[in-house]
């Protein structure tokens, strides 16, 4: 009676196995090859090679064994754990297998976070404004709106008291937002940050930015079923600030009045208002 050929397993220790770093973690691959796989099927057997490992219920096989799911290695006082099981054909009874062990952050010392991956990027939008670039960097109380004058009898306009015609003027801008992105593995549900940061602008200062300068715009949280969440934070910055201007119309022209600088100070047809609430961004515990 011929022998039974069993499943027989070798790791490939050449071109199989590397370490790399992705987002802050270790991750090493190490690579099978199952020979002699004797399932009915293809998926028969390329599920039969990924059972063929040590421990209660291993299949029946010969040569090397794989790791098992969260199986942990020690390399530089780093731990990774085998979280990754990748099989594919190789002939037609083989396979490969590739199996992907990653840093475990949530060891004994894991205080809640991973590390932070920080991004910065910009958006650009149009808006009008009744100020110029230079006055804009200014407080409210001591900016001059844009003005158009016209005499019409001096071309050009003399620029004296003889001018006949004054008229406040708004025009359009393009406005640059920076964006910051942070994206980390944390041990718990950010529900509860989404509701009490987004679309709040920040209270005090954060990161070096004045207070008022910097817009949460969303918080998101991804959970695999581990208990670990990857989150990513966004912020807007705007050096200005997020708050809003209310001009005061006359009804009969639909055009807003004139305004000479210490009414814009007193807030006289011109008021600024705050649109969005503000939160401590402290308490997002993000790099500093």
């Amino acid at each position: 009676m011929a022998e039974l050929i069993q499943p027989h397993l070798d790791e490939d220790l050449a071109d199989g196995f590397s370490i790399s770093r992705k987002n802050g973690r270790l991750v090493m691959t190490r690579t099978f090859f199952a020979i002699n796989l004797t399932g009915a099927t293809p998926p028969e057997r390329l599920a039969q090679a990924l059972l063929l490992h040590a421990g209660t219920g291993a299949a029946e096989h010969t040569g090397a064994n794989l790791p098992d799911d969260g199986d942990e290695v020690e390399i530089n006082d780093k731990t990774l754990s085998a979280n990754d099981f990748a099989v594919s054909p190789w002939g037609a009874a083989d396979a490969e297998i590739r199996v992907t062990y990653t840093e475990d952050l949530r060891d004994q010392d894991f205080a809640g976070y991973g590390p932070t991956i920080k991004e910065v990027g910009a958006t650009v939008e149009e808006e009008e404004t009744d100020f110029d670039y230079a006055n804009l960097q200014l407080p409210l109380d001591q900016r001059t709106r844009i003005k158009v004058r016209y005499d019409p009898d001096a071309s050009p306009p003399s620029g004296s008291s003889t001018e006949k015609k004054a008229q406040d003027a708004r025009v359009r801008r393009w406005r640059g937002r920076p964006v910051i992105i942070f994206t980390r593995e944390q041990s718990h549900d950010p529900e509860d940050l989404a509701a009490d940061y987004v679309s709040m602008i920040n209270s005090a200062v954060w990161r070096g930015y004045a207070a008022g300068t910097v817009l949460c715009i969303s918080i998101l949280g991804r959970n695999a079923g581990d208990g670990k969440w990857v989150t990513t934070y966004q912020f807007a910055v705007d050096k200005h600030g997020f708050k809003q201007y209310a001009r005061w119309i006359d009804p009969e022209t639909g055009l807003p009045p004139s305004l000479l600088t210490f009414m814009i100070g007193h807030q006289n047809g011109i008021t600024e208002v705050t649109v969005q609430g503000e939160a401590n961004f402290a308490g997002l515990n993000l790099p500093a």
